[in-house]
């Protein structure tokens, strides 16, 4: 189960900077992943039984061989080039660790279920 830290709260405008925490499990080894994401309507306390993310602004889009440790980008401060395992190619959802994502674009037809991706996401929403 994924450990959640709100990192930055903003009570008038119900906003916050979360900081989600989870494991890859790949070959028998835990890999540990921490990802910054945006969080609108807050609602404290957040369940962190269950966490989905919208991804927005998603490019690149390739198939790869394994997972990979998120690596941060420099195009904002929710921005990663993450690896992923596709749940359902048609509707654009992928999975992180423990953590569900939704792109906000297509996963190319030739990209089957249960295979890897990795791709660039200028910013990770919180769904909640």
């Amino acid at each position: 189960m994924p450990d959640i830290k709100v990192l930055q709260h903003d009570e008038d405008s119900q906003e916050a900077i979360v900081e989600i925490a989870t494991s890859l499990y790949e070959a028998e080894q835990a890999v540990p992943v921490s990802l910054n994401v945006f969080c609108h309507p807050i609602s404290l306390p957040i369940n962190s039984s269950k966490i989905s993310l919208l991804g927005f602004l998603v490019t690149n889009i390739v198939s790869a061989n394994a997972l990979q440790a998120p690596v941060k980008t420099n195009n904002s401060h929710f921005s990663y080039r993450l690896s992923a395992r596709v749940l359902d190619a048609q509707s654009s959802r992928v999975q992180l660790g423990d953590i569900d994502i939704v792109l906000d674009c297509p996963i190319p037809k030739d990209i089957p279920n249960h295979s890897y991706i990795s791709f660039d996401v200028a910013r990770l929403d919180l769904q909640h």
